[in-house]
């Protein structure tokens, strides 16, 4: 959750806030050009944990001369953009708190109504391959060098110099080849998963890396919605998928430098209500079916197989909430929810939210969060 001054906390919760938007300007370097106030017509934000390309906004700016739209302008494709939300306290100061930096990804100008419309992402775009990030030659990761290290390697080959990474001792196990029509990201990402960190670009334009949250009741929440109170929530609609809940697992590891392992990994307790005995089969083929490179050894297939089994092995409950605007908010924070009407008393991570935003007020936020269930 972003640290918001406690003036900022107090007029959020509010019953009246007027909510302010500023547009800083950056260089490819990230070096201050100048900040739009007032000329923000109207904002849209969201945040998604499961998308690569975590933060994407839309914005509208009226142009009274403020700034120039054009090739070697003050906004073009190679300047970045740095969002902040502001509200007005009572003593009529405005409290700002950062919403990201993001990479310029359409444009349009109207010079009829003086408005010009934006929209973009966050840096991931810089590593997602989809027109940047890829590599220009075939690529090798090499064993044991500290996964930590070989992330920030290709984020600075890309072009990053922000990071903020969490201590992680891991090592690549194995030597990781990329051709060139693959995305530095893939990469990344795959490093990051063998580790089991996250990676993603923060509200400060900040590479994080840092422990996948494995459990949400071990961790403090950060923000309480309470249908009893005036807590911001206007209620949710609860529900569970049972998509990806399977019984048994099928691990197949190695590769062209190393032999073929596998491993199995059943529920068969006729006292489980979700074992073969009561519902039948359901089977998860990790990586599709194919062999996973990373994995050399049976005993690693197996410690992969019976991993596997615990995490599906689980019930997402999912709560689609709505409720009055909370700036603070990062994907991956854990919440509380209590609400009577469905039957909901816990903690649940917030996995994705939207908002829009606009000087004169906006409306409702929505999100999603989950609690994981293991069914026993």
């Amino acid at each position: 959750m972003i640290a918001g001054s406690q003036s900022f906390i107090d007029a959020m919760i509010a019953p009246i806030a007027r909510v302010h938007a500023r547009v800083d300007l950056l260089d490819k370097q990230e070096r201050f050009l100048k900040r739009l106030d007032g000329s923000v017509k109207e904002l849209n934000f969201s945040a998604d944990s499961k998308r690569d390309v975590r933060s994407e906004f839309s914005l509208t700016l009226i142009n009274n001369g403020d700034f120039t739209w054009s090739v070697g302008g003050e906004i073009w494709i190679d300047k970045r953009i740095k969002l902040w939300i502001g509200l007005e306290t009572p003593t009529g100061a405005i409290s700002y708190v950062p919403r990201g930096v993001f990479l310029l990804e359409e444009a349009v100008v109207d010079s009829k109504s003086q408005e010009a419309y934006f929209a973009g992402g966050d840096k991931w775009k810089l590593f997602d391959g989809s027109n940047r990030g890829k590599f220009t030659d075939t690529t090798t990761i090499l064993k044991n060098v500290p996964i930590f290290q070989a992330i920030m390697d290709q984020a600075q080959t890309g072009g990053e110099t922000n990071f903020a990474f969490e201590n992680c001792a891991t090592l690549v196990p194995y030597d990781l080849p990329y051709q060139m029509t693959d995305a530095r990201g893939k990469a990344m990402k795959d490093l990051a998963a063998a580790a089991v960190y996250d990676l993603f670009y923060d509200f400060n334009g900040f590479l994080r890396f840092r422990p996948l949250l494995q459990d949400v009741s071990t961790v403090a929440s950060c923000w309480t919605y309470d249908t009893s109170q005036f807590t911001l929530y206007a209620g949710a609609r609860k529900s569970f998928d049972s998509a990806n809940l399977y019984n048994k697992v099928v691990v197949v590891g190695g590769s062209s430098q190393t032999a073929t392992v596998s491993a199995v990994a059943v529920n068969n307790d006729p006292n489980n209500p979700i074992s073969t005995v009561n519902i039948g089969e359901r089977i998860f083929h990790y990586n599709n079916g194919s062999p996973e490179p990373l994995i050399v050894d049976v005993p690693h297939a197996q410690y992969r197989a019976d991993y596997e089994l615990g995490e599906h092995s689980k019930l997402p409950e999912k709560h689609e909430f709505e409720c009055w605007p909370n700036y603070l908010h990062e994907p991956g924070d854990v919440i509380t929810i209590i609400d009577s009407d469905t039957g909901t008393s816990d903690k649940f991570e917030l996995v994705r939210f939207s908002i829009g935003l606009r000087p004169d007020g906006g409306g409702l936020m929505t999100g999603e969060a989950t609690r994981v269930r293991k069914v026993t």
